[in-house]
């Protein structure tokens, strides 16, 4: 009797929940990518919880994730291990309760399995049980993200495996009231508001003071280090 190729039983979530938190920094991540990597796919660890539904099913709420330096020559795959595990442990101290579930890649064209995604998956079934594989398209057809999830299956020939499937699963995306309200924020229409600083010349030329009399003035009156209590209210703020 021949050996039949089935698909065993993953064990696999039923339904994935995404946070836009997670959706925006893989956008992030794909705009800052470096200019050396020609594929332009990037890659990075998912954290979140799992929660044990009726009937034996699971829910993964995905929260937070961070990138993950990685390379691919070939059918070579190299993943930044040690970088993994430093900042999983730093994001420890901040919340415990986020654990590793799974890893996401962004893609392209719709394309959302390639070669070198199994040897990925593998290495992240070593961080923890059953990952789940997010892919976030960058193409942004008809202006909308295309978010897939996938959960991995060994396909198996007289029980033993021989390689793995992925699977879809059901993703969608939640927001708690925090999230919503930026979110709200971000897609409502912008006002211009005025310069303050028009708003003060105004009140200068109606008190029959000019442009002049004010450059005049700041030229008459420098600003001096030496002057007492001037940097007592000074505040600094600093982008990076």
């Amino acid at each position: 009797m021949a050996d039949v190729l089935t698909l065993s039983e993953a064990g696999s979530p039923q339904t994935v929940k995404v946070h836009p938190l997670v959706l925006f920094s893989i956008l992030d991540h794909y705009t800052r990518r470096p200019e050396t990597q020609d594929d332009g796919r990037v890659i990075g660890t998912l954290l979140g919880s799992v929660t044990e539904m009726p009937g034996g099913r699971q829910t993964i709420e995905i929260v937070n994730s961070f990138a993950v330096p990685h390379s691919e020559k070939g059918d070579e795959v190299a993943v930044g291990q040690i970088y993994n595990k430093t900042m999983f442990a730093l994001h420890q101290r901040v919340n415990k309760r986020e654990q590793v579930v799974g890893w996401y890649a962004t893609s392209s064209n719709g394309v959302s399995i390639v070669d070198s995604s199994s040897l990925i998956h593998e290495f992240y079934s070593h961080e923890c049980e059953n990952p789940v594989h997010l892919t976030v398209d960058t193409s942004l057809t008809g202006d909308t993200i295309a978010v897939r999830g996938f959960v991995s299956a060994p396909l198996q020939i007289g029980g033993v495996d021989l390689a793995n499937a992925f699977e879809q699963l059901k993703v969608t995306v939640e927001s708690n009231e925090a999230e919503r309200i930026c979110i709200d924020k971000v897609n409502a229409p912008r006002r211009a508001t005025p310069f303050k600083r028009n708003r003060a010349r105004r009140r200068g030329r109606s008190e029959g003071k000019g442009d002049d009399d004010d450059t005049a003035a700041s030229q008459t009156q420098p600003l001096s280090p030496r002057q007492p209590g001037m940097y007592q209210n000074t505040k600094y703020i600093c982008y990076s």
